[in-house]
């Protein structure tokens, strides 16, 4: 994986020649290491996390010191934008617990999603006595009737939005506000960089993109989507749809705030200094 600022590469390698995995970042060489199966490269590539082990024992290492254990399942932790803090869930009997840095927040029954803000907030969903509350910083949203499946700030910090369950359908929130209402799973959440618009992936039978308070739908399979860096433009690629019934499939591809379709299934589309490009054309 690359680092956000692209100055750097992490992966996992065996030389050949020593036992054990190597994590490489940027320059460096980290290990040996049991089966590595995770890797988190911080935000400048100055700093990777990564998990090791297999089966029912696995360790959380940054930069090849152990700082956690878990059994067989566990939450992915989140690096602060600036790299500098890990925030992950540590377990301790039937409690669970928020670390990050010298912070140790809870216990809590459990935790869920994490988020950090530029200016280094950090937001998380709890379960704690009278249900699932949203950790915003110092502010506190809830009860809710289940986690918060999805965190995003907006690009300035000053924001938060959330997607959550309450019994009937997934539900969006921006701060302690609901936004709407939808009756399947929300997935990718973003905003666009210019922190005007909120997008998200409505997943189930009828899969739709949500782009601010317009829907696309129709579709069968989305495989991804990216806003320009002005947020000027989304963009998705590779979306198969189906017409009348017949065995054919169809790509979708919105570009610049037009929609192009048909002749493209399998198709990708890059965007590039402001271009639009299929296939590289």
């Amino acid at each position: 994986m690359w680092s956000d600022d692209a100055s750097a590469i992490a992966y996992s390698a065996y030389t050949g020649k020593e036992k054990g995995e190597f994590v490489f970042a940027g320059s460096r060489r980290i290990g040996p290491n049991p089966i590595v199966k995770r890797i988190l490269l911080a935000p400048d590539g100055r700093s990777a996390a990564y998990f090791t082990g297999q089966g029912a024992g696995l360790d959380l290492l940054v930069d090849g010191r152990k700082v956690a254990s878990f059994g067989s399942s566990f939450h992915m932790p989140k690096w602060s934008r600036d790299g500098a803090l890990l925030a992950y869930v540590a377990q301790e009997g039937e409690y669970a617990y928020l670390v990050a840095g010298d912070r140790k927040l809870g216990p809590y029954a459990k935790v869920y999603s994490i988020a950090w803000s530029i200016e280094g907030k950090l937001a998380y969903s709890a379960q704690e006595e009278g249900g699932w509350y949203v950790h915003d910083g110092n502010l506190k949203y809830g009860p809710f009737l289940d986690k918060a499946t999805h965190l995003e700030y907006s690009p300035d910090g000053t924001a938060l939005a959330s997607s959550i369950w309450d019994g009937k359908a997934t539900c969006l929130y921006v701060g302690g506000k609901k936004i709407g209402a939808y009756g399947e799973l929300i997935n990718d959440l973003a905003w666009s960089p210019d922190g005007r618009t909120i997008s998200f992936r409505q997943d189930g039978a009828g899969l739709a993109l949500h782009v601010g308070d317009k829907a696309f739908s129709g579709f069968h399979n989305a495989y991804t989507y990216w806003w320009s860096d002005d947020g000027s433009t989304l963009e998705y690629s590779t979306v198969l749809i189906s017409q009348d019934g017949k065995d054919r499939d169809y790509s979708k591809v919105f570009l610049g705030g037009k929609m192009f379709t048909g002749g493209l299934s399998g198709h990708h589309v890059v965007y590039v200094d402001g271009a639009s490009f299929v296939d590289g054309r």
